[in-house]
C-alpha cells in the first residue's frame, strides 16, 4: 500500500488523497479551470505521474479488466458527480502532495 510521509509520520496515500480532495473541494479552493485539468490524463501525468486522470465522469471508463475500474465507484466525491481516482503508487505521493500544499501558500 503506497504511503506518504508527512511530518515525519507516515499515512496510506489514499486515505491522504481522499481527505485532501474533500478539504479542497469543501473550500471551495479549486479553480474551474483546475477542475478541468484534473480530468485530463496528460495534465494528471505530468503533475502526479498518474496513469488515469485524478476525477472522471465515469469510473468505469478507466477499467484495466471487467473488475477493477481505477476510480472509487462507492460515491461521488464531489457536487459535479465526479469520480476520484484510486490508482495510487509511492512515486505519486510527492507529486501529489507539492500539488496539494500550493493551495496554501
Amino acid at each position: 500500500m503506497a504511503q506518504i510521509t508527512i511530518n515525519g509520520q507516515q499515512h496510506q496515500l489514499q486515505n491522504f488523497v481522499i481527505h485532501a480532495m474533500k478539504l479542497l473541494m469543501r473550500a471551495n479552493a479549486i479553480s474551474a479551470d483546475e477542475m478541468t485539468h484534473l480530468q485530463d490524463s496528460d495534465y494528471c501525468r505530468q503533475t502526479f505521474n498518474l496513469h488515469y486522470p485524478l476525477l472522471s465522469s465515469d469510473f468505469a471508463a478507466f477499467r484495466t479488466d471487467e473488475s477493477h475500474s481505477r476510480y472509487y465507484a462507492q460515491e461521488t466525491f464531489f457536487e459535479n458527480n465526479l469520480y476520484l481516482c484510486n490508482h495510487w503508487f509511492d512515486e505519486n505521493s510527492e507529486p501529489f502532495l507539492n500539488w496539494f500544499l500550493h493551495f496554501f501558500e
